[in-house]
Order: structure tokens, then C-alpha cells, then sequence
């Protein structure tokens, strides 16, 4: 089950990880707030970072420099749709063998 308030609270925790999509990712929220009979005013929304961050990109570390994840640039990795994202991502992910 897909906790939608859930949804949201990462959506907007994550909505200045692009900055150039802030505006897109905020109509997002929006409309699925609205979906989902949310008032989209109680979802926590960051103030837009100022300045110009860089785009996520490469091997993605946590504390203690644990590795937490993969972030790629789909347009520079030639990816653009959803079939393509889910290949890249499949030849990243290790095989498991079960025995």
C-alpha cells in the first residue's frame, strides 16, 4: 500500500535536489495533493534554495561515507523514458544467485 502523505513529505523534503525543476516538481505535489483529497497548503514545502547548486550526480554517500545510492543525469546517460531508466538501472544492480 502507497502511503500517499508519505509521497508527498519525500517529494518536497527532495524538491531543491534540481533546481531547475523546482517548479515542475511543486505542480506535482499540487495536483496529487489534490488527487488525493490533501489540503496541498499542509504539505511541508522547503523555501527554494538560492543560488545555483549542482545537479546530483555519481556515487551518492551517507554518514560514515556509506555508499546510499546511484544518481545518473538520464539525458547525459542517453536515457529518456522510463523503459530506458529501468534497463540502466537493472545493469547496475548486482546479480543475485540463490542457491
Amino acid at each position: 500500500q502507497v502511503r500517499i502523505p508519505t509521497v508527498l513529505a519525500a517529494m518536497a523534503a527532495n524538491i531543491n535536489r534540481d533546481p531547475a525543476s523546482y517548479d515542475v516538481v511543486l505542480d506535482e505535489i499540487r495536483a496529487l495533493a489534490t488527487k488525493y483529497d490533501i489540503d496541498p497548503a499542509t504539505v511541508g514545502l522547503p523555501p527554494r534554495a538560492s543560488g545555483e547548486r549542482s545537479v546530483a550526480q555519481g556515487l551518492m554517500m551517507g554518514p560514515n561515507q556509506s555508499l546510499e545510492g546511484l544518481a545518473v543525469c538520464c539525458p547525459e546517460a542517453g536515457v529518456h523514458d522510463v523503459a530506458q531508466a529501468a534497463r540502466l538501472a537493472a545493469s547496475v544492480l548486482p546479480v543475485l544467485t540463490i542457491q
